[in-house]
């Protein structure tokens, strides 16, 4: 088989692969679309007034889970229209952040995604980071100074957690 030859089989190859994909991605979005569809009517049905406080609350929390899965589905509906841009652009298989090529094992593996596994990692790692930084700041340390520390150590007779004796 010549080089041209080749080049060819394998261009056919990958839009034959990438039409599939862009239809399978289709799917996906349709089956999203008609769940998020059904539970926004389930959600306009009106709360019952005849049902005792646990009845209401239960009501209450079922519709905030709905609405919580609705926002997980509405981000993946919004990340498939994201890569079917993407197909359409021809940089399907480009990472967004460092423009190098995503694996191909990686796209099979997750076929919504846009990043590299070391951009991946990396954004993984900043969101954590991030969110303990958060956590961090809004707990109970906030007012905690050095001295409170050594107060309690000898308020309870210990020193950096051993039993003074």
């Amino acid at each position: 088989m010549s080089t041209a030859h080749s080049t060819i089989h394998r261009s056919a190859t990958r839009q034959r692969y990438m039409a599939c994909l862009r239809a399978k991605l289709l799917e996906k979005r349709q089956r999203l679309l008609k769940r998020m569809q059904a539970e926004l009517f389930e959600a306009a049905e009106p709360i019952g007034v005849s049902g005792d406080c646990a009845d209401m609350a239960n009501s209450t929390s079922a519709r905030e889970t709905c609405s919580e899965i609705e926002s997980a589905e509405s981000r993946a509906v919004a990340q498939i229209d994201h890569v079917l841009r993407r197909i359409a652009c021809r940089k399907y298989d480009v990472c967004e952040d460092c423009g190098r090529r995503i694996p191909k094992a990686r796209l099979r593996i997750v076929p919504d995604t846009f990043l590299c596994v070391e951009c991946k990692q990396r954004d993984e790692r900043a969101a954590k980071k991030s969110e303990m930084e958060a956590a961090f700041e809004s707990s109970d340390l906030e007012g905690l100074r050095e001295t409170d520390v050594g107060d309690r150590e000898s308020q309870h007779g210990t020193i950096r957690g051993r039993r003074v004796a």
